[in-house]
């Protein structure tokens, strides 16, 4: 914003880091310069910065500055100092609900005299089956003085049982033949004093499982509202076997897809995810004791079945507890004359895992998706469109050779193929700006973009582009609108006709399609506008970008969809952003007429349940709340998005 230019643009999700004050270290091996007494630290989780806040006396802002500017932070979510000093700080990781590569404990030491290497160090990778070849490489590793540095490398097995290997080079190979957990750690120096040290661990003797999410036939990008599309989890493991060979069980994978509406908290459905995972455990748990012999999950055996004892503790609040105690207890008398034997060999935590599986089965919602099926993509009522779908799937391994259990997952997330405006990657030469509550772009000059990172064209074959070029507002020049791949000046798979700049006042745009060539992978897309002529002049309006497949058949057909009533129509809708308060909705003869600032006219219905088309001038959506009621309107006219609520 104007006022806080520093914060940046994009998704937001602001915390609170600590307030640094002198005294507290005086002691301290490391303490910051004094400059930092009283400064508050906050942190940005989706733009990745830190700022050292200013404030007065009373504790009211003064002003802000970049803590370590140069630094892009990945996802910060947690900050504390340490008694010696130094900072120390998680870091979330780029991915959503992943095992990010970038996920980790960083350390942040103020150094006044020489720095230290800068230590980036990988592996190809951090588990297999023996014999285990494993390919180190510190690429990226540098010195912030440009000092010459020199390397070693470390690999030690973690039970300190003799093997010990050392490489005095940036980049080893190294062989590891006995299973076990081993450590390699890479130290740097620059011949100033200056000494860097990071380590990883590998484990030898247990293969990765091998899992993949599959969508054939789907854009593994965008989402497209009341679409369907098929998925298929494929998993196999060296050791566990695979589920084309039953080896591995259905039940033994996780499975989940949620969607995550704009400005929704991340960490409640990543719960979702992971409570998955843990009812997965307490399955694995079980199917490797002696509850078999008793128990079946749907039918009665000697005990009760699992699903009877879900249902008989559903809702209760000390079932948990006293499941847990029973099974390593025992106990009688709950369901007949037969004892329950006792299992004092498992632990608390693993009895309380067992008992969370099967708590779980008496809710549907936390429950695991089939690994193949198809899905069908919903927009609820209270959302406008901007959210995400998340796409997961998981399996932790049996573990082997005394090697713990390993987990495979992969995750996609699919948005709405209507892109909020505001919402692109990047934009260079673009100003964003805001007109009747609606997110807009303006190209300022020929060769202006905007950017899609990491974007699946699979299956696109049109980029709708809603653009207005007014003569009246904005002395538009016009232009033409380029798709570009990777670069501005990348290859070009789909292009506008030029758009004549336009006498019609206001920002009322016409949609322009443009046909995209096929395009497989994942690419950077860029929305290039040219026109090497406008000298100096602003090209046009952007108000809309949708991305849009060929229109084949769903598998979700609207005649599956309860037919709606027309009369939860009739009723006044106070709108926002529009010249006149209201719009009033009436049924007669059967038909919807909408009365829009005194014109009348009847609205038709297309194929999207409760959407309805004004002549062409306009588009209805009747919104409804989760018991089916019609609540609310969004009305979509010239370019632009209007809400109005049910009275």
């Amino acid at each position: 914003s104007p006022e806080f230019p520093l914060v940046g643009s994009g998704g937001r999700n602001a915390m609170a880091g600590p307030v640094y004050y002198t005294e507290d270290f005086k002691k301290a091996e490391r303490a910051f310069p004094k400059y930092y007494d009283g400064k508050f630290l906050e942190y940005e989780w989706m733009r990745g910065w830190i700022m050292a806040v200013t404030m007065d006396k009373e504790g009211n802002y003064k002003s802000m500055e970049r803590f370590m500017p140069s630094y892009k932070f990945s996802n910060p979510m947690d900050m504390e100092f340490a008694e010696n000093g130094d900072l120390y700080m998680l870091e979330y990781g780029s991915g959503w609900f992943t095992a990010n590569d970038d996920a980790r404990l960083i350390r942040i030491e103020y150094n006044g005299g020489n720095r230290k290497p800068q230590i980036e160090m990988a592996a190809d990778k951090l588990g297999g089956s023996i014999p285990l070849s494993i390919n180190l490489t510190s690429k990226g590793t540098k010195d912030p003085d440009g000092d010459n540095l020199k390397y070693e490398w470390t690999v030690v097995s973690k039970d300190k049982k003799g093997f010990k290997k050392t490489f005095k080079q940036g980049d080893a190979n190294v062989i590891l033949k006995k299973a076990g957990i081993y450590q390699a750690t890479l130290t740097v120096t620059d011949g100033k004093g200056g000494i860097s040290t990071q380590s990883m661990e590998v484990s030898a003797g247990n293969e990765p499982p091998v899992l993949s999410f599959d969508m054939p036939k789907s854009n593994k990008t965008f989402f497209f509202a009341n679409k369907s599309f098929d998925y298929e989890v494929k998993v196999k493991d060296k050791e566990d076997g695979s589920l084309a060979d039953g080896r591995i069980t259905p039940e033994q994978v996780s499975v989940k897809i949620d969607y995550l509406p704009e400005g929704y908290d991340k960490v409640e459905i990543a719960q979702g995810h992971r409570s998955a995972d843990t009812k997965i455990k307490g399955l694995k748990l079980i199917e490797a004791s002696d509850c078999k012999s008793c128990h079946k999950r749907e039918s009665k055996s000697i005990g009760p079945s699992y699903l009877q004892v879900a249902g008989k503790y559903k809702g209760s609040k000390t079932a948990l507890e006293t499941l847990t105690k029973k099974i390593i207890a025992g106990g009688s008398g709950s369901w007949g004359e037969v004892p329950m034997a006792g299992h004092p060999q498992l632990s608390t935590d693993d009895a309380a895992e067992m008992t969370r599986y099967i708590l779980s089965l008496s809710n549907e919602a936390d429950k695991s998706l089939p690994i193949k099926g198809s899905f069908t993509t919903k927009i609820t009522s209270k959302d406008k469109g901007f959210g995400t779908y998340i796409l997961r799937a998981a399996y932790e391994d049996q573990g082997a050779n005394g090697i713990p259990a390993l987990t495979s997952e992969q995750t996609f997330t699919l948005r709405n193929a209507k892109v909020a405006m505001h919402s692109f990657d990047k934009y260079e030469d673009v100003n964003k700006m805001s007109f009747g509550g609606n997110a807009l772009c303006i190209p300022t000059k020929s060769g202006s973009y905007m950017v899609l990172s990491k974007t699946d064209l699979a299956l696109i074959t049109q980029v709708e582009i809603m653009a207005a070029t007014p003569i009246a507002q904005l002395n538009a020049a016009g232009g033409k609108i380029e798709i570009h791949l990777d670069s501005p000046t990348g290859k070009i798979v789909g292009e506008s006709p030029f758009l004549e700049p336009s006498d019609a006042a206001g920002f009322g745009g016409k949609p322009t399609s443009i046909s995209i060539a096929p395009t497989e992978g994942l690419h950077d897309v860029y929305i290039v506008f040219q026109n090497p002529k406008s000298e100096g002049r602003s090209l046009m309006v952007v108000l809309a970008v949708e991305f849009k497949t060929a229109d084949v058949p769903n598998a979700s057909k609207s005649a599956e969809l309860p037919k709606a009533n027309i009369e939860d129509y009739a009723g006044k809708y106070k709108m926002t952003g529009l010249p006149f308060e209201y719009i009033e909705v009436s049924v007669k003869e059967g038909k919807v007429i909408m009365n829009a600032g005194g014109n009348n006219g009847e609205v038709t219905p297309t194929d999207t349940p409760d959407k309805y088309d004004a002549s062409g001038r306009a588009m209805l959506q009747f919104v409804r709340n989760d018991g089916n009621k019609v609540t609310g309107m969004k009305m979509e006219a010239m370019g632009m998005s209007f809400e109005g609520k049910k009275e």
